[in-house]
């Protein structure tokens, strides 16, 4: 989400200062919510109010709820691939962790079980 800092020096969120600036003033205890589900969007035309349950509700109705698990969670930076070979590795998580440019602690996670758990891979003991 993008945000900026108003004149009196609260930060705001973006897409609801580009509701304001467009189409007024508004409650605050609403949501403004997208029609175009992209979070970044600041189109006044791509924007309306809603409560909290309607954002749930068509969150709900466009199939963005639940959990989002592997390639489909827009913050995955591994694939299905990686993380089998990163659970059938020999190769110490330290070790993997350079290759990947990544820290070792999500290596540790998906050796663990505990991050990727639904991809099936030869489970080895964290070492």
């Amino acid at each position: 989400m993008f945000s900026f800092v108003t004149d009196s020096g609260k930060i705001q969120l973006a897409h609801r200062a580009s509701y304001q600036i467009h189409k007024g003033n508004f409650d605050y205890s609403l949501c403004v919510c997208h029609t175009c589900d992209n979070r970044k969007c600041v189109n006044p035309d791509h924007l309306f109010l809603g409560t909290y349950l309607d954002n749930a509700q068509d969150r709900v109705a466009k199939g963005r709820e639940g959990n989002r698990k592997g390639v489909i969670n827009g913050r995955a930076k591994l694939t299905e691939e990686l993380v089998i070979w990163i659970k059938e590795s020999s190769q110490t998580t330290a070790e993997i962790a350079r290759m990947l440019c990544m820290g070792e602690s999500p290596i540790r996670r998906i050796r663990q079980n505990k991050a990727w758990s639904h991809i099936e891979g030869g489970l080895l003991p964290a070492p």
